[in-house]
Protein backbone atom coordinates (compact mmCIF):
# COMPACT_ATOMS: atom_id res chain seq x y z
CA UNK A 1 0.00 0.00 0.00
CA UNK A 2 1.17 3.53 -0.65
CA UNK A 3 2.58 5.65 2.16
CA UNK A 4 -0.24 7.43 3.91
CA UNK A 5 -0.20 9.84 6.82
CA UNK A 6 -1.72 8.48 10.01
CA UNK A 7 -3.94 11.55 10.13
CA UNK A 8 -5.51 10.50 6.83
CA UNK A 9 -6.57 7.05 8.13
CA UNK A 10 -10.17 6.30 9.13
CA UNK A 11 -10.80 4.93 12.65
CA UNK A 12 -12.58 1.56 12.73
CA UNK A 13 -13.83 -0.18 15.88
CA UNK A 14 -13.86 -2.94 16.82
CA UNK A 15 -10.98 -4.53 14.95
CA UNK A 16 -11.83 -7.68 13.00
CA UNK A 17 -9.76 -10.35 11.31
CA UNK A 18 -10.15 -8.54 8.00
CA UNK A 19 -8.61 -5.28 9.25
CA UNK A 20 -5.01 -4.35 8.66
CA UNK A 21 -2.87 -1.99 10.72
CA UNK A 22 -0.23 -0.21 8.65
CA UNK A 23 3.39 -0.24 9.75
CA UNK A 24 6.55 1.34 8.43
CA UNK A 25 9.66 -0.76 7.82
CA UNK A 26 12.95 0.69 9.05
CA UNK A 27 15.11 2.18 7.80
CA UNK A 28 12.41 4.35 6.35
CA UNK A 29 12.27 4.36 2.58
CA UNK A 30 14.26 1.13 2.28
CA UNK A 31 11.38 -0.88 0.92
CA UNK A 32 7.71 -1.35 0.86
CA UNK A 33 5.76 -0.64 4.03
CA UNK A 34 3.57 -3.43 5.46
CA UNK A 35 0.74 -4.15 7.87
CA UNK A 36 -0.10 -6.30 10.91
CA UNK A 37 -3.27 -8.16 11.77
CA UNK A 38 -5.16 -8.72 15.06
CA UNK A 39 -3.91 -12.35 15.00
CA UNK A 40 -0.32 -11.09 15.04
CA UNK A 41 -1.05 -8.75 17.95
CA UNK A 42 -2.52 -11.70 19.88
CA UNK A 43 0.89 -13.36 19.97
CA UNK A 44 2.67 -10.39 21.61
CA UNK A 45 2.30 -8.28 24.76
CA UNK A 46 -1.19 -7.83 26.14
CA UNK A 47 -3.63 -10.38 24.70
CA UNK A 48 -7.25 -9.20 24.59
CA UNK A 49 -9.75 -12.06 24.71
CA UNK A 50 -13.06 -11.79 22.89
CA UNK A 51 -15.95 -13.28 24.88
CA UNK A 52 -15.97 -14.87 28.32
CA UNK A 53 -15.04 -18.50 27.65
CA UNK A 54 -11.45 -19.76 27.63
CA UNK A 55 -11.11 -23.23 26.13
CA UNK A 56 -8.20 -25.63 26.09
CA UNK A 57 -7.14 -24.19 22.70
CA UNK A 58 -7.20 -20.53 23.71
CA UNK A 59 -3.70 -19.08 23.49
CA UNK A 60 -2.71 -16.67 26.29
CA UNK A 61 0.70 -15.33 25.41
CA UNK A 62 2.72 -12.51 26.91
CA UNK A 63 3.43 -11.00 30.28
CA UNK A 64 -0.13 -9.99 31.02
CA UNK A 65 -3.70 -10.82 30.08
CA UNK A 66 -6.45 -8.29 30.65
CA UNK A 67 -10.13 -8.07 29.86
CA UNK A 68 -12.89 -5.75 30.96
CA UNK A 69 -16.23 -7.48 31.40
CA UNK A 70 -19.58 -6.47 32.77
CA UNK A 71 -21.17 -7.92 35.91
CA UNK A 72 -21.99 -11.60 35.52
CA UNK A 73 -19.83 -11.94 32.38
CA UNK A 74 -16.52 -13.09 33.85
CA UNK A 75 -14.24 -15.61 32.22
CA UNK A 76 -15.06 -19.31 32.21
CA UNK A 77 -12.31 -21.89 31.75
CA UNK A 78 -13.58 -25.09 30.12
CA UNK A 79 -10.87 -27.72 30.45
CA UNK A 80 -12.81 -30.80 29.38
CA UNK A 81 -12.63 -34.18 31.07
CA UNK A 82 -9.29 -35.03 32.66
CA UNK A 83 -8.14 -38.66 32.61
CA UNK A 84 -4.59 -37.96 33.83
CA UNK A 85 -2.98 -35.75 36.46
CA UNK A 86 -3.27 -32.45 34.60
CA UNK A 87 -4.24 -28.99 35.85
CA UNK A 88 -7.05 -26.90 34.40
CA UNK A 89 -5.10 -23.80 35.42
CA UNK A 90 -1.43 -23.65 36.36
CA UNK A 91 0.52 -20.54 37.35
CA UNK A 92 4.31 -20.70 37.60
CA UNK A 93 6.50 -17.78 38.65
CA UNK A 94 9.93 -17.26 40.20
CA UNK A 95 10.01 -14.65 42.97
CA UNK A 96 13.37 -12.91 43.00
CA UNK A 97 12.81 -9.80 45.08
CA UNK A 98 11.97 -9.19 48.74
CA UNK A 99 9.12 -6.92 47.64
CA UNK A 100 7.38 -9.65 45.64
CA UNK A 101 4.06 -10.48 47.29
CA UNK A 102 1.18 -12.04 45.41
CA UNK A 103 1.42 -14.72 42.77
CA UNK A 104 -2.32 -14.46 42.16
CA UNK A 105 -4.20 -11.38 43.32
CA UNK A 106 -7.99 -10.98 43.47
CA UNK A 107 -9.43 -7.60 44.46
CA UNK A 108 -13.19 -7.56 45.11
CA UNK A 109 -14.88 -4.28 46.02
CA UNK A 110 -17.96 -4.79 48.18
CA UNK A 111 -20.10 -1.70 47.83
CA UNK A 112 -23.18 -3.21 49.50
CA UNK A 113 -23.27 -5.75 52.33
CA UNK A 114 -25.94 -7.41 54.42
CA UNK A 115 -25.24 -8.11 58.06
CA UNK A 116 -24.00 -11.68 58.52
CA UNK A 117 -24.07 -12.42 54.81
CA UNK A 118 -21.30 -14.43 53.15
CA UNK A 119 -19.19 -13.45 50.15
CA UNK A 120 -16.74 -15.85 48.49
CA UNK A 121 -14.13 -13.97 46.50
CA UNK A 122 -12.54 -17.31 45.65
CA UNK A 123 -14.40 -20.63 45.62
CA UNK A 124 -13.60 -24.23 44.68
CA UNK A 125 -16.48 -26.66 44.09
CA UNK A 126 -16.45 -30.43 43.80
CA UNK A 127 -18.72 -33.43 44.12
CA UNK A 128 -20.49 -35.47 41.45
CA UNK A 129 -22.40 -32.44 40.15
CA UNK A 130 -19.66 -29.91 40.82
CA UNK A 131 -21.94 -28.01 43.19
CA UNK A 132 -20.47 -28.90 46.61
CA UNK A 133 -18.33 -26.12 48.11
CA UNK A 134 -14.88 -27.49 48.92
CA UNK A 135 -13.04 -24.24 49.68
CA UNK A 136 -14.20 -20.65 49.86
CA UNK A 137 -12.25 -17.51 50.71
CA UNK A 138 -14.10 -14.27 51.26
CA UNK A 139 -15.70 -11.91 53.74
CA UNK A 140 -18.23 -12.49 56.49
CA UNK A 141 -19.83 -9.20 57.63
CA UNK A 142 -20.34 -9.05 61.41
CA UNK A 143 -22.60 -6.06 60.72
CA UNK A 144 -23.60 -4.19 57.60
CA UNK A 145 -20.54 -2.39 56.26
CA UNK A 146 -18.07 -4.20 58.58
CA UNK A 147 -16.50 -7.37 57.18
CA UNK A 148 -14.07 -9.95 58.53
CA UNK A 149 -12.08 -12.34 56.33
CA UNK A 150 -12.91 -16.04 56.53
CA UNK A 151 -12.18 -19.39 54.89
CA UNK A 152 -14.93 -21.97 54.37
CA UNK A 153 -13.88 -25.61 54.23
CA UNK A 154 -16.42 -28.05 52.88
CA UNK A 155 -16.98 -31.58 54.11
CA UNK A 156 -19.45 -34.40 53.79
CA UNK A 157 -20.74 -33.66 57.32
CA UNK A 158 -21.20 -29.96 56.54
CA UNK A 159 -19.10 -26.86 56.03
CA UNK A 160 -16.91 -25.14 58.61
CA UNK A 161 -15.39 -21.67 58.58
CA UNK A 162 -12.16 -20.19 59.85
CA UNK A 163 -12.07 -16.42 60.08
CA UNK A 164 -10.66 -13.36 61.77
CA UNK A 165 -12.66 -10.87 63.81
CA UNK A 166 -11.40 -8.10 66.12
CA UNK A 167 -7.94 -9.64 66.36
CA UNK A 168 -9.30 -13.12 67.09
CA UNK A 169 -9.23 -16.34 65.09
CA UNK A 170 -12.80 -17.65 64.80
CA UNK A 171 -14.10 -21.13 64.03
CA UNK A 172 -17.69 -21.33 62.82
CA UNK A 173 -20.34 -23.46 61.21
CA UNK A 174 -21.73 -23.42 57.66
CA UNK A 175 -23.50 -20.11 58.29
CA UNK A 176 -20.17 -18.61 59.43
CA UNK A 177 -21.59 -18.24 62.96
CA UNK A 178 -18.60 -18.36 65.29
CA UNK A 179 -18.62 -21.20 67.83
CA UNK A 180 -15.07 -20.59 69.03
CA UNK A 181 -12.59 -17.74 69.33
CA UNK A 182 -8.83 -17.76 69.83
CA UNK A 183 -6.78 -14.65 70.55
CA UNK A 184 -3.24 -14.15 71.80
CA UNK A 185 -4.56 -14.37 75.38
CA UNK A 186 -7.46 -16.85 75.43
CA UNK A 187 -9.52 -19.53 73.73
CA UNK A 188 -13.29 -19.29 74.17
CA UNK A 189 -16.22 -21.50 73.11
CA UNK A 190 -19.96 -20.95 73.02
CA UNK A 191 -21.75 -22.08 76.19
CA UNK A 192 -23.10 -25.32 74.70
CA UNK A 193 -19.80 -26.49 73.19
CA UNK A 194 -17.81 -29.41 74.55
CA UNK A 195 -14.21 -30.54 74.41
CA UNK A 196 -14.77 -34.20 73.65
CA UNK A 197 -12.79 -37.40 73.24
CA UNK A 198 -13.93 -39.96 70.69
CA UNK A 199 -14.20 -43.70 71.15
CA UNK A 200 -11.25 -45.33 69.38
CA UNK A 201 -8.88 -43.71 66.87
CA UNK A 202 -11.50 -42.04 64.64
CA UNK A 203 -11.80 -38.41 65.74
CA UNK A 204 -15.28 -37.96 64.25
CA UNK A 205 -16.73 -41.02 65.97
CA UNK A 206 -19.12 -40.73 68.91
CA UNK A 207 -17.62 -39.30 72.10
CA UNK A 208 -17.82 -40.90 75.52
CA UNK A 209 -15.85 -38.34 77.53
CA UNK A 210 -16.13 -34.55 77.44
CA UNK A 211 -15.43 -31.36 79.36
CA UNK A 212 -18.19 -28.75 79.27
CA UNK A 213 -19.61 -25.68 80.99
CA UNK A 214 -22.16 -26.37 83.74
CA UNK A 215 -22.70 -22.77 84.83
CA UNK A 216 -20.64 -19.65 85.54
CA UNK A 217 -17.35 -20.79 87.06
CA UNK A 218 -18.33 -24.51 87.02
CA UNK A 219 -16.82 -27.15 84.70
CA UNK A 220 -18.18 -30.68 84.33
CA UNK A 221 -16.46 -33.90 83.30
CA UNK A 222 -19.13 -35.95 81.57
CA UNK A 223 -19.85 -38.71 79.11
CA UNK A 224 -20.02 -36.59 75.96
CA UNK A 225 -23.05 -34.32 76.17
CA UNK A 226 -22.81 -30.64 77.04
CA UNK A 227 -23.63 -29.96 80.69
CA UNK A 228 -22.90 -33.52 81.80
CA UNK A 229 -20.93 -34.17 85.01
CA UNK A 230 -21.44 -37.93 85.10
CA UNK A 231 -17.73 -38.58 84.55
CA UNK A 232 -14.75 -39.10 86.85
CA UNK A 233 -11.65 -36.94 87.23
CA UNK A 234 -8.47 -38.94 87.88
CA UNK A 235 -5.20 -37.17 88.64
CA UNK A 236 -2.07 -37.32 90.76
CA UNK A 237 -2.36 -33.87 92.32
CA UNK A 238 -4.92 -31.07 92.43
CA UNK A 239 -3.77 -27.57 93.42
CA UNK A 240 -6.49 -25.40 94.91
CA UNK A 241 -6.34 -21.68 95.64
CA UNK A 242 -3.09 -20.03 96.68
CA UNK A 243 -0.75 -23.02 96.88
CA UNK A 244 -3.09 -25.50 98.64
CA UNK A 245 -3.16 -28.90 96.96
CA UNK A 246 -4.57 -32.42 97.12
CA UNK A 247 -2.41 -35.23 95.86
CA UNK A 248 -2.18 -39.01 95.77
CA UNK A 249 0.96 -40.67 97.11
CA UNK A 250 1.38 -44.42 97.60
CA UNK A 251 -2.25 -45.19 98.57
CA UNK A 252 -2.47 -41.96 100.52
CA UNK A 253 -4.68 -38.95 99.82
CA UNK A 254 -2.78 -35.93 101.08
CA UNK A 255 -4.12 -32.41 101.73
CA UNK A 256 -1.40 -29.78 101.70
CA UNK A 257 -1.21 -26.12 102.61
CA UNK A 258 1.31 -23.90 100.87
CA UNK A 259 3.99 -24.87 103.46
CA UNK A 260 3.22 -28.33 104.92
CA UNK A 261 1.19 -31.52 104.60
CA UNK A 262 -1.90 -30.70 106.66
CA UNK A 263 -3.89 -33.95 106.55
CA UNK A 264 -3.57 -37.44 105.14
CA UNK A 265 -6.07 -40.21 104.52
CA UNK A 266 -4.15 -43.44 104.18
CA UNK A 267 -5.38 -46.71 102.74
CA UNK A 268 -1.93 -48.10 103.50
CA UNK A 269 -2.36 -48.07 107.30
CA UNK A 270 -6.11 -47.26 107.44
CA UNK A 271 -5.71 -43.92 109.17
CA UNK A 272 -6.57 -40.22 109.03
CA UNK A 273 -3.72 -38.08 110.31
CA UNK A 274 -3.19 -34.35 110.90
CA UNK A 275 -0.24 -32.02 111.20
CA UNK A 276 0.65 -31.96 114.94
CA UNK A 277 -0.58 -28.42 115.58
CA UNK A 278 -3.82 -28.77 113.64
CA UNK A 279 -7.20 -29.31 115.31
CA UNK A 280 -10.44 -31.07 114.45
CA UNK A 281 -12.97 -28.33 115.11
CA UNK A 282 -16.71 -27.56 115.00
CA UNK A 283 -18.29 -24.20 114.21
CA UNK A 284 -20.97 -22.64 116.39
CA UNK A 285 -23.34 -22.24 113.42
CA UNK A 286 -24.37 -24.07 110.28
CA UNK A 287 -21.49 -22.46 108.38
CA UNK A 288 -18.32 -24.55 108.60
CA UNK A 289 -16.34 -21.37 107.98
CA UNK A 290 -18.02 -19.64 110.93
CA UNK A 291 -16.74 -19.12 114.47
CA UNK A 292 -15.15 -22.25 115.98
CA UNK A 293 -15.97 -23.08 119.61
CA UNK A 294 -15.21 -26.81 120.09
CA UNK A 295 -12.18 -28.81 119.07
CA UNK A 296 -10.08 -31.92 119.48
CA UNK A 297 -6.31 -31.50 119.44
CA UNK A 298 -3.08 -33.27 120.23
CA UNK A 299 -1.59 -32.34 123.62
CA UNK A 300 1.34 -34.76 123.54
CA UNK A 301 2.03 -38.38 122.60
CA UNK A 302 -1.08 -40.42 123.43
CA UNK A 303 -2.94 -37.42 124.92
CA UNK A 304 -5.89 -35.66 123.25
CA UNK A 305 -7.48 -32.49 124.52
CA UNK A 306 -11.05 -31.21 124.20
CA UNK A 307 -10.86 -27.47 123.75
CA UNK A 308 -12.63 -24.48 122.31
CA UNK A 309 -11.28 -22.81 119.18
CA UNK A 310 -7.59 -23.49 119.77
CA UNK A 311 -5.47 -26.51 120.58
CA UNK A 312 -5.74 -27.33 124.30
CA UNK A 313 -8.04 -28.90 126.88
CA UNK A 314 -10.28 -26.07 128.05
CA UNK A 315 -13.40 -28.01 127.14
CA UNK A 316 -15.48 -30.75 128.75
CA UNK A 317 -16.50 -34.29 127.85
CA UNK A 318 -20.14 -35.33 128.26
CA UNK A 319 -21.19 -38.96 127.93
CA UNK A 320 -23.42 -41.59 129.49
CA UNK A 321 -20.63 -43.84 130.75
CA UNK A 322 -16.91 -44.27 130.54
CA UNK A 323 -15.02 -47.53 130.13
CA UNK A 324 -11.48 -47.34 131.44
CA UNK A 325 -9.44 -50.44 130.67
CA UNK A 326 -7.88 -51.96 133.80
CA UNK A 327 -4.14 -52.21 134.18
CA UNK A 328 -1.82 -53.25 137.02
CA UNK A 329 -0.46 -51.06 139.78
CA UNK A 330 3.03 -51.52 138.37
CA UNK A 331 1.88 -50.38 134.92
CA UNK A 332 0.26 -47.13 136.10
CA UNK A 333 1.46 -43.97 134.34
CA UNK A 334 4.81 -43.04 135.87
CA UNK A 335 4.41 -39.35 134.92
CA UNK A 336 0.74 -38.68 135.45
CA UNK A 337 -1.10 -35.36 135.50
CA UNK A 338 -3.00 -34.27 138.59
CA UNK A 339 -6.58 -35.52 138.25
CA UNK A 340 -5.67 -38.38 135.92
CA UNK A 341 -7.92 -41.42 136.50
CA UNK A 342 -6.97 -45.09 136.02
CA UNK A 343 -8.33 -48.51 136.98
CA UNK A 344 -6.23 -51.42 138.30
CA UNK A 345 -7.17 -55.08 138.72
CA UNK A 346 -4.51 -56.23 141.21
CA UNK A 347 -5.14 -54.05 144.28
CA UNK A 348 -4.61 -55.81 147.64
CA UNK A 349 -8.08 -54.73 148.65
CA UNK A 350 -10.77 -52.32 147.64
CA UNK A 351 -9.01 -49.00 148.04
CA UNK A 352 -10.83 -46.50 150.19
CA UNK A 353 -11.29 -42.91 149.06
CA UNK A 354 -8.03 -41.05 149.53
CA UNK A 355 -6.07 -44.19 150.49
CA UNK A 356 -2.95 -45.04 148.55
CA UNK A 357 -3.36 -48.19 146.45
CA UNK A 358 -1.33 -51.30 147.27
CA UNK A 359 -0.66 -54.12 144.83
CA UNK A 360 -0.72 -57.84 145.57
CA UNK A 361 -4.35 -58.88 145.25
CA UNK A 362 -7.12 -59.15 142.67
CA UNK A 363 -9.38 -56.31 143.74
CA UNK A 364 -10.58 -53.74 141.23
CA UNK A 365 -9.79 -50.17 142.24
CA UNK A 366 -10.59 -46.87 140.50
CA UNK A 367 -7.78 -44.45 141.24
CA UNK A 368 -6.89 -40.80 140.78
CA UNK A 369 -3.47 -39.17 140.84
CA UNK A 370 -3.44 -36.51 143.57
CA UNK A 371 -0.06 -35.14 142.70
CA UNK A 372 1.79 -37.51 145.04
CA UNK A 373 0.14 -40.94 144.92
CA UNK A 374 -2.48 -42.99 143.19
CA UNK A 375 -5.35 -43.01 145.65
CA UNK A 376 -8.87 -44.41 145.74
CA UNK A 377 -11.76 -42.31 144.57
Amino acid sequence: MADTSISNLTATSPATAAHRIPIAITPFGSGNNGYITPALILSYGTSPITGTTITATTQLVGAKVSESVTAGAGWTITAGTATTAVSALSVTRTNNNALVTNVVSIAATETTQAAFGTYNNFAVYGGAAGADLALGIGKHPQAAGSSSPYITIGGYLGNSTIGSYAGQLTVGNAAATAVGYMSHAQISLISTATIGFAVGSNGIASTDTAISRISAGVIGVGTGAAGSFAGTLQLEQLTVGNGASINHNANRLQFNSSTERAMQISNYNQSISFFNTYILAWASTGDANGTLDTSLSRISAGLVGIGTAAAGFAGRLKLTSTIVAATTVAALNASPTVGEISTVNDALAVTAKGATVTAGGSAIAVLVWNGTNWVGI
